[in-house]
């Protein structure tokens, strides 16, 4: 018996009518599938999650003025790092 894995589980997931036909017609306009129309707003929503924690992150240090001294005391040891060529 040969098996075949394609990668995909068969799952239902429920929406509602505006988001199936805005799907459907972004798959018409690209030729992607609808699976892989989902896949890539996932991605991309997670992206958009990851950028906004990072970003929050980045604006906490900002805001307390020990660690963003500590983030410009890292940055000037990395830098001078970074500055040197290799075989320095």
């Amino acid at each position: 018996m040969t098996i075949l894995y394609t990668g995909y589980v068969s799952s239902l997931l429920r929406v509602d009518d505006v988001t199936k036909s805005l799907v459907d017609r972004i798959a018409g306009e690209t030729g992607k599938t609808r699976q892989r129309i989902i896949a890539e707003a996932i991605e991309a929503y997670e992206r958009e999650r990851f950028w906004r924690a990072f970003n929050t992150g980045y604006g906490n240090i900002m805001a307390d003025p020990a660690a963003r001294l500590g983030l410009v005391a890292e940055r000037h040891v990395e830098g001078g790092a970074l500055n040197r060529a290799p075989d320095e």
